[in-house]
């Protein structure tokens, strides 16, 4: 009797089930984050390959990425911060937290959304990881030369011109991007980053290097590069930003695992432009849903030398309440070897909070949470390897009271309340600083979304004992949209206007609405209407109020983003023209030629503000 092989069996089932069964795809738990399916849906990262998730944030949320096996055990996890709401991609190239390719099999994929009121949604989407035996073409001693180095190429070249009607062109418009990525084993990684703009105004190209190479062990890991852009400090609190290491410089950084409760990073730094040594350090301890951390910032330069020395931790206390603190200490002084006048300052920066969340027992109920914080910032508080709270100077509290409630209902899917109060003064109580911020959001199905958010910001001088306007800013911003999933209609409206008054009076209001009908053939027809205001005071001259109506279509003529067609028309009614009206029109076609090169060419008055005609022609190569 013939025997059964079961490895070809059980890869015979596996392959069947990656191309047969359908992708998980957005199938959210939740209404913060969709997700659509991994492409391709098995890869290969021996070959350098890497496979893309694309997913949608419905609102603005922290995100967090993690990848287990089907098994449950956790390789990977990727905490990406606060993002805006819109599309976005994760790229995975096969390895896990420590840099190793992980072994073949299936994994999942958990993107985990997190917003501001405390709500989370997550989706999975699943993919097949096949290792295979790389380069049997290449010669026997050279592939056992090279068998554990892997290099990736990819990039761009895009030629653009622009002119507007009756000039000559504008052929100076080039941009190149060349990404090279290697390793060697599971624990060597390099890297060079080739990506500049040139332009008549950016001659310099060495602007846009990056080049990195380190070593990633499972406790230990070193990496030294020029412009080397590396993740700054996790700051729950806001108190201080990620270490403002964007800059052109050489950096040497280092990461040790010194137990399963604490972790140690530390780097040097060397900002080429300014002549500038940085130094950071931080020491991480987490036992259980306790978290404390302390780390320290310093810059030496020529003339002065800043050191800024910080703690922050996070203790739960009874039921779902969090109290989090986090202080710092800085002082700056003159180098003794510089000319600079002396300068010996200290300065104070704290800030604590306090949030409690309020479950109900019922679901229909939702959820509410209060936050409460306190925050003191001295003016002589500086920190040169951070954005903020330098110069800061004040004191005072901060609440942010907010409300969830995820019913399900057909006619009501989601809502959300929140309401920001923030009062500041500065040290020397001349000054006061004020914030109202309230904001609602709500899902009438999945159909139609309404948001509202209205946000105040204003600075008085009380030294008198009366409130004196020093500044003010009021931003009010309203959308609804109605988009079924199917297709169909399209209806989106948006009023926005913002005022501000310091010395002069300035409001600007822009009104727009959109109705669109998506074909069943990719084919999109719309009419919409813009109304933008600009008014300052007392120039009236500077006035500026036009509407612009406009009709359109947008054709993907191949079906498969091959080849693609648009054209648009409008009528603007311009104050700056006397009343009188005028035709505008744009257009825009390309075409993918072949794999990696696309032609595209735009003519026409992209919007209503002039009435000034250009022509775009682009080439882009990508390998």
């Amino acid at each position: 009797p013939k025997t059964v092989n079961i490895k070809k069996f059980i890869f015979l089932i596996s392959i069947l089930f990656v191309f047969c069964v359908p992708p998980n795809s957005a199938q959210a738990k939740g209404n913060l984050v969709r997700t659509e399916h991994f492409s391709p849906l098995s890869f290969c990262p021996h070959r350098g390959e890497t496979t893309a998730l694309d997913y949608h944030i419905l609102r603005n949320s922290a995100v967090a990425i993690k990848i287990s096996s089907l098994s449950g055990r956790r390789v990977f996890e990727y905490r990406q911060g606060f993002i805006f709401a819109g599309k976005y991609s994760f790229v995975w190239d096969g390895t896990d937290s420590f840099e190793r390719t992980v072994e073949p099999g299936f994994y999942k994929c958990e993107i985990a959304a997190v917003s501001s009121s405390g709500d989370t949604a997550s989706d999975y989407a699943d993919a097949i990881v096949r290792v295979i035996i790389p380069g049997e073409s290449l010669a026997p001693r050279i592939r056992e030369k090279f068998k554990n180095w892997s290099v990736k190429v990819r990039g761009f070249v895009r030629y653009v011109t622009e002119a507007e009607t009756g000039l000559s062109f504008d052929l100076n418009h080039r941009e190149v991007q060349l990404d090279l990525k290697g390793r060697r084993g599971d624990d060597w990684r390099y890297g060079v980053r080739f990506f500049p703009f040139y332009s008549s105004g950016q001659p310099d190209w060495s602007e846009f290097v990056e080049a990195s190479a380190g070593y990633y062990g499972s406790r230990f890991s070193v990496e030294a590069g020029y412009r080397n852009l590396v993740d700054g400090y996790a700051d729950p609190l806001l108190l201080f930003a990620s270490p403002a290491l964007d800059r052109s410089r050489l950096s040497v950084l280092s990461k040790i695992n010194a137990a399963e409760f604490l972790d140690l990073d530390c780097g040097l730094h060397y900002i080429t432009g300014s002549n500038e040594l940085g130094l950071n350090a931080r020491g991480n301890f987490t036992v259980k849903d306790l978290r404390a951390a302390c780390f320290t910032l310093n810059s030496f330069t020529e003339s002065r030398a800043n050191n800024v020395l910080a703690a922050e931790c996070a203790v739960p206390l009874a039921g779902p309440t969090v109290i989090s603190a986090e202080a710092g200490v800085s002082r700056t002084e003159a180098r003794p070897d510089s000319s600079s006048a002396a300068v010996d300052s200290f300065g104070l920066a704290f800030r604590a909070e306090l949030r409690h969340d309020f479950k109900a027992a019922s679901g229909n109920f939702g959820t509410a949470s209060v936050l409460v914080a306190g925050e003191y910032v001295e003016k002589d508080f500086a920190c040169d390897l951070a954005a903020l709270p330098n110069g800061s100077d004040n004191y005072g509290a901060d609440i942010i009271l907010g409300y969830t409630n995820n019913p399900g209902l057909p006619w009501l899917e989601d809502a959300r309340i929140e309401v920001r109060k923030a009062y500041f003064r500065n040290m020397a109580n001349n000054l006061q600083r004020q914030r109202f911020r309230p904001t609602v959001s709500v899902d009438l199905g999945r159909q139609l979304r309404v948001q509202v958010q209205y946000d105040y910001l204003g600075v008085e001088d009380i030294t008198s004992g009366h409130d004196i306007p020093v500044s003010r800013s009021r931003n009010f911003f309203s959308e609804a949209r109605y988009a079924p999933e199917q297709g169909g209609w399209d209806i989106y409206c948006s009023y926005a206007t913002t005022l501000n008054t310091v010395s002069l009076y300035s409001e600007y209001t822009v009104t727009r609405a959109v109705c669109g009908y998506r074909f069943t053939v990719p084919f999109y027809a719309y009419l919409g209407y813009d109304k933008v205001a600009n008014f300052t005071t007392p120039d009236p001259v500077t006035w500026r109020n036009y509407s612009l109506i406009t009709a359109g279509f947008r054709w993907d003529i191949s079906g498969k983003s091959k080849t693609r067609a648009g054209l648009q028309a409008g009528l603007v009614i311009d104050n700056l023209a006397a009343g009188a009206a005028r035709m505008v029109y744009y257009g825009e076609f390309s075409h993918c030629v072949f794999r990696g090169l696309s032609l595209g060419l735009t003519y026409g008055t992209p919007s209503g503000a002039d009435a000034i005609q250009r022509i775009y022609v682009q080439a882009k190569y990508e390998f």
